[in-house]
């Protein structure tokens, strides 16, 4: 190759990346602005932690799995999430009732090693997760709480400035980031407040093909002195509403949380380094009941899940 082409292609990666650090430095000023107009992340890490807890509905004919595919069906939900900052720990636990006959009772502990210890409390089980879906599982619940969207999206080398867009005559500041799982995350930043306001991404849902997902976090309230945080979530599936919720928040590391169902003993651990998954479903004998010649359920094949035949 002749030197001037050699030159001019270094030129032309220098530009490049110039172009680059300029894409991503107005995006990261704008999220250091965000993550300050909630607070920061000082105040969670002087208490150790924080627990947040959220009450309301979740509609599963939204994406086509309710019992009518006309009419909606809002089912109560209650979810709990519990971040021990000191421990490196995450505790999730979910109460919904999807169905009337239909309940979901689950807990997940996640530990320091990637390792995850789930708890069916509807029946009475416990098995250690795979760390194979861990990362991007244990992101995914933090994301409802905006000091660790945040941060997520400020450590991320995929982050860019998207610019301003106007939704429902409110105007936002917009990035994207590309998350652990590959999904790009673009988040709504307020123009005047500097909260965080909104996040969407497009995935492939069953039933319904490309969906475009979006959370939005609103009535905004001081906590705790320092911290701003939303009093209300809603998730939308392409603008229909899936889940709406009213959320509550506790400083400091909830250790109840953090400890097995009363009644269920957990499994010895597996080591951090290596394991299999396991799972205590698969030494669960299903229950078939006869509901008429030739027509039977398998109930509980997951929790929540019955299965006609």
């Amino acid at each position: 190759m002749r030197p001037s082409s050699v030159r001019a292609l270094t030129l032309l990666f220098i530009g490049f990346s110039a172009l680059q650090v300029r894409a991503t430095e107005p995006a990261a000023e704008l999220l250091d602005e965000c993550l300050a107009a909630h607070g920061g992340m000082a105040p969670l890490e002087s208490a150790g932690g924080i627990r947040m807890r959220s009450e309301g509905t979740f509609d599963l004919s939204v994406r086509h799995q309710g019992r009518s595919p006309e009419r909606p069906e809002p089912t109560p939900i209650v979810e709990q999430l519990s971040v021990d900052l000191r421990e490196d720990r995450m505790a999730f636990d979910l109460d919904w009732w999807n169905y009337v006959h239909s309940n979901q009772h689950m807990r997940e502990i996640y530990d320091a090693n990637n390792r995850v210890l789930m708890f069916d409390r509807v029946n009475g089980l416990a098995f250690w997760q795979s760390h194979l879906v861990v990362e991007d599982q244990k992101a995914r619940h933090l994301r409802a709480l905006a000091p660790f969207l945040l941060r997520e999206a400020r450590q991320s080398e995929s982050l860019r400035a998207r610019g301003a867009q106007v939704v429902d005559g409110r105007v936002f500041e917009t990035v994207s980031f590309v998350t652990s799982a590959g999904d790009e995350l673009v988040l709504y930043i307020d123009a005047w407040t500097r909260l965080l306001a909104g996040a969407q991404t497009t995935i492939d849902m069953p039933l319904l093909a490309d969906t475009r997902v979006s959370w939005w976090w609103s009535d905004h309230a001081p906590f705790a002195e320092r911290l701003m945080l939303p009093r209300t979530i809603e998730m939308q599936l392409d603008g229909a509403v899936l889940k709406r919720v009213s959320t509550s928040y506790r400083l400091g590391v909830q250790e109840d949380l953090f400890r097995a169902p009363d009644g269920i003993e957990p499994p010895p651990a597996p080591e951090p380094t290596s394991f299999e998954p396991q799972s205590g479903h698969a030494a669960q004998t299903a229950a078939v009941d006869t509901l008429a010649p030739g027509t039977y359920v398998a109930r509980n094949l997951r929790p929540g899940f019955h299965v006609l035949f």
